[in-house]
């Protein structure tokens, strides 16, 4: 069962990651990637609550399969400055970046990022566009992944982050159901 809600989850991020994303990517050229610094806007001016942003980091690890390396996924949250401004580090050891912006009433929007020779920084500004079908978005996909990063303790969510999320699904389940 929970395999099943996190692979619909997954599946829906990329339904609605897809269409919710608009933004072109630049980039500074530089030695190595360092970090993911953006504007996040949306089309609506609202009082729903800013957005902020699920940082999924892939970690190299030692083992080797068929495929290649294989990677540890860990997680944790990035709250965008008052005016949408934010900054994403790559940590040691990270060479993957996902970032799934996220807030209420509108679709989820989402970019990968490696670290890359060659360029310092990615600049990313996605905006983000109303949802007509939120309440269905949120239950169906939105709800059960966002669960899944704080019930899992693979991704290492650190706590506060946790809270912050748990906080934000029981604020957004109460003013769906209102």
């Amino acid at each position: 069962m929970r395999k099943n809600t996190f692979l619909f989850g997954l599946i829906g991020l990329l339904l609605f990651g897809v269409a919710g994303c608009s933004g072109n990517v630049g980039y500074h050229p530089g030695i190595i990637t360092q970090e993911v610094t953006g504007i996040v806007a949306s089309e609506s001016i609202d009082s729903e609550g800013a957005a902020f942003i699920l940082v999924l980091q892939y970690n190299q690890t030692f083992l080797d399969s068929s495929q290649g390396r294989l990677k540890r996924v860990t997680a944790k949250i990035v709250h965008p400055d008052s005016s949408g401004h934010y900054r994403v580090r790559f940590d040691n050891g990270v060479s993957q970046l996902d970032l799934i912006f996220i807030k209420r009433q509108h679709l989820i929007a989402s970019k990968s990022f490696s670290r890359t020779l060659g360029i310092s920084s990615y600049e990313y500004h996605p905006l983000l566009r109303q949802d007509s079908h939120w309440e269905e978005s949120f239950f169906f996909s939105l709800k059960p992944m966002l669960s899944e990063y704080i019930t899992e303790e693979r991704f290492f969510l650190p706590d506060s982050d946790q809270l912050f999320l748990g906080q934000w699904l029981n604020k957004s389940s109460e003013k769906t159901q209102n």
